[in-house]
């Protein structure tokens, strides 16, 4: 508001003067309120821009922060059954062959020709 009665004004002095005069014309008047509100609704579209960045920016580091807190959660969830189910495998396979397995026939299976 304060931007257009300035420009208002600078208008108005810029075209009659510092003299007092009739008044302003209808195309006069017009003319400055549509120049100031031209001004206002760029300075406004300027506001809503620099608005927009700063929460795109936030909302990506929010949302960041939000996935690598829950990546981590289901991480736990499936890597420590995972992990002991591996081990608890590994550890049975190991005895199978100390307890006199035989080994050829372990090694055949694992290399699939069956020989």
């Amino acid at each position: 508001m304060n931007v257009g009665l300035a420009i208002g004004l600078l208008g108005y002095l810029s075209t009659r003067g510092f003299e007092a005069s009739a008044g302003w014309t209808a195309p006069e008047l017009i003319t400055i309120v549509l120049a100031a509100l031209a001004v206002m609704v760029t300075i406004l579209g300027i506001f809503v821009a620099i608005l927009a960045v700063w929460g795109f920016g936030t909302l990506r580091e929010l949302a960041r922060e939000a996935a690598m807190i829950e990546a981590r959660k289901v991480a736990r969830e499936v890597a420590e059954p995972t992990a002991a189910r591996t081990a608890e495998e590994m550890i049975n396979q190991l005895r199978m062959n100390e307890e006199g397995g035989d080994y050829g026939a372990a090694a055949a299976e694992d290399s699939g020709d069956g020989s």
